[in-house]
């Protein structure tokens, strides 16, 4: 069948390549070019496959535990691992890039050279591939594995496109190491969550990243460093230069949080599999924040901005991973979400791709939190009669208030019930009422936060020019001068 596989990708590389190349000076569908047609072709297909199930590596731990290739196959895993973390970061990359390529002419080395790098050594080895993907089945026909071959082909031939017609922007000097250091991150913001258990195994069970431990405070202050390094990178650069670096960390940290799901989640055995759909409120950032830097949808922007950063912060200094291992899936899943859904609304304010919001926007959020808000408490009531466990926004368990002392827990004691045929809702009004008017008093003092914070922001600015105008102001008088000192007289005739 690796036969049957190599037909499929060449074929899929040579039809998309002779269709780009034949048609190169004609669009063929509206205002969308050739490269932005096939781009979204990409998409659909990594889309349809991305969605059919996991890995089998994703089960690997330590390179040689319950890996697809066994025991001894430690290298071979190190290596589809590898190749399939840097897939990631192509693909992305080509899916994105023909949408800007206009505005970030930075990137035209990665998508000729890197990627088509990646695609190439990709087709090379992808009997190792396939066996990471789909384990044994990949031995024989598997649609899966079809796809994902007919994905790398469309690949290379996207990027073999633009190293072979497309013009070549004008490298400034220094430019190829900028593409080179922008394929490295790229790199490293694709991370699969899965991928460091598989390498490095299990870390040490001490370590644990919740009760402000040494381990969760680093990982607090790491969203800091991480917020404030993109912000310096960032912050001079053109703003579809902003708006496509920042889609980008948005597309490739929801992908990796999107490992979790599949089909069956959304599709099957409803609706019991709807306990595990992505409503939590930090879950919604992840895909509300590239629907917004995608469409420019401010409004629908702003919920985040008041409503996600606030939870995401009190998420992480309240992390509810269950006591994982710190190398384990489901703990980097929970610290890419959450550093997400903090870190995203800020940087799209400070590096100025949405305006800042005012009263108005803050009480528009409020409108849209209640609706989710009552939302999440018919979903949990519902969805409790199907999994004890369902608990949308913590406002189902005593998550919270355990936290908080006896008092929050007796809270819980009052509840109200009803039937509605076989089922039972159980709501807890007061406490489930007071949860949503204190996270409206703490959206509050986060707005009140902000305006602080921009007006700091606003007086170091005006600062800056200030200094700037001063400096500007004495280089012409020097320049006046011609070489006099300042401290003579302007008219030495008039001493």
């Amino acid at each position: 069948m690796t036969f049957l596989y190599y037909l499929f990708s060449l074929l899929a590389a040579a039809g998309v390549f002779a269709f780009l190349f034949l048609f190169r000076k004609k669009h063929i569908f509206g205002r969308l070019t050739n490269p932005q047609l096939v781009a979204l072709l990409y998409g659909a297909l990594f889309i349809l496959r991305e969605f059919s199930g996991g890995y089998a590596i994703e089960n690997t731990v330590g390179l040689n535990i319950s890996s697809p290739f066994g025991a001894h196959g430690a290298l071979w895993a190190l290596l589809s691992l590898l190749l399939l973390w840097l897939i990631y970061a192509a693909q992305l990359l080509n899916v994105t890039y023909p949408f800007f390529e206009r505005h970030v002419p930075m990137l035209s080395p990665v998508v000729r050279y890197a990627s088509s790098a990646v695609y190439l050594l990709s087709i090379a080895a992808f009997p190792i591939l396939a066996k990471s993907l789909d384990g044994a089945l990949a031995a024989g026909f598997n649609l899966r594995t079809c796809i994902f071959a007919v994905e790398l082909g469309v690949g290379l031939a996207l990027s073999a496109f633009y190293l072979v017609c497309a013009r070549e922007s004008e490298v400034k000097r220094g430019g190829h190491l900028t593409a080179l250091l922008a394929f490295v991150g790229m790199f490293l913001i694709n991370l699969p969550p899965w991928v460091p258990r598989a390498i490095f195994g299990y870390g040490d069970e001490t370590v644990k990243i919740e009760d402000f431990t040494l381990a969760h405070r680093i990982a607090l202050y790491g969203m800091i460093v991480i917020g404030v390094l993109i912000f310096f990178l960032f912050r001079r650069s053109q703003y579809e230069v902003k708006r496509y670096a920042l889609l980008y960390i948005a597309m490739a940290t929801m992908i990796s949080f999107c490992d979790r799901y599949s089909y069956e989640t959304f599709f099957t055995n409803l609706p019991a599999n709807m306990t595990s759909w992505p409503l939590h409120l930090c879950h919604t950032a992840m895909f509300i924040i590239p629907l917004v830097l995608i469409f420019k949808w401010d409004k629908l922007f702003y919920f985040t901005i008041f409503i996600n950063v606030l939870g995401a912060l009190l998420a992480m200094l309240m992390p509810n991973t269950n006591g994982a291992n710190w190398l384990e899936t489901l703990t980097f899943e929970f610290w890419i979400n959450h550093y997400m859904a903090f870190l995203m609304p800020i940087l799209l304010i400070a590096l100025g791709i949405f305006k800042r919001a005012k009263l108005r926007q803050f009480i528009y959020s409020l409108v849209a939190f209640f609706g989710y808000y009552v939302l999440v408490l018919f979903f949990n009531a519902w969805l409790t009669n199907y999994d004890s466990g369902v608990d949308f926004f913590f406002i189902n368990s005593d998550f919270v208030a355990d936290k908080l002392g006896t008092w929050a827990e007796n809270l819980r004691n009052i509840t109200l019930v009803f039937q509605s045929g076989e089922l039972t809702f159980t709501l807890y009004p007061v406490y489930q009422i007071l949860y949503f008017l204190v996270y409206i008093v703490l959206s509050l003092a986060v707005w009140f936060i902000y305006e602080q914070a921009f007006g700091i922001a606003d007086t170091y600015a005006i600062v800056l020019e200030r200094n700037r105008k001063i400096k500007a102001d004495r280089l012409a008088l020097e320049v006046h001068l011609a070489g006099r000192s300042m401290q003579e007289p302007m008219n030495p005739q008039n001493e």
